[in-house]
């Protein structure tokens, strides 16, 4: 199986003027709204950024 980095490199060198990969996300995105498996009706994306306090010793101390 490849890494996961693998798809990534090759979509942004190799194949970055081609439209393979958007051909290929298509067609595995109807297979899956064929089978049920999405709607395909709506989608979102979450692109939030927000700070986080990883720090355990100054955290804030959970609610029970």
């Amino acid at each position: 199986m490849p890494d996961h980095s693998t798809f990534s490199k090759n979509r942004h060198g190799r194949f970055r003027e081609g439209d393979l990969f958007r051909q290929l996300f298509e067609t595995v995105l109807a297979r899956c709204i064929a089978e049920g498996l999405v709607g395909g009706d709506a989608f979102g994306v979450d692109t939030s950024l927000i700070k986080a306090d990883a720090n355990r010793e100054d955290g804030i101390e959970p609610k029970d």
